[in-house]
């Protein structure tokens, strides 16, 4: 089973513009942010399935780096708006 991330850049490389090349990096935006690195016509997975996957990417500096996905969310932007007066 894949998440909605890697289903969709499946599908794009299946279907979508990812049938001309073989390289490709699929963002997708909805509830959360996702995407796969597609290299070589394949989805980028790693040693433990994750590599590549670009909501679980470390931002920011060496020993203070966090997850995309806990930055750039559907759900954090929500709860943000609603803090405002």
């Amino acid at each position: 089973m894949e998440n909605d991330g890697t289903a969709a850049a499946i599908a794009e490389m299946l279907f979508g513009v990812g049938k001309r090349v073989n390289n490709f990096v699929y963002l997708f935006l909805d509830v959360v942010i996702g995407g796969r690195v597609v290299c070589d016509g394949d989805i980028l997975r790693g040693t433990n399935s994750n590599e590549g996957d670009l909501a679980l990417m470390r931002i920011g500096s060496p020993g203070q780096s966090s997850l995309l996905l806990e930055h750039a969310s559907l759900f954090l932007l929500l709860n943000k708006l609603r803090a405002y007066p």
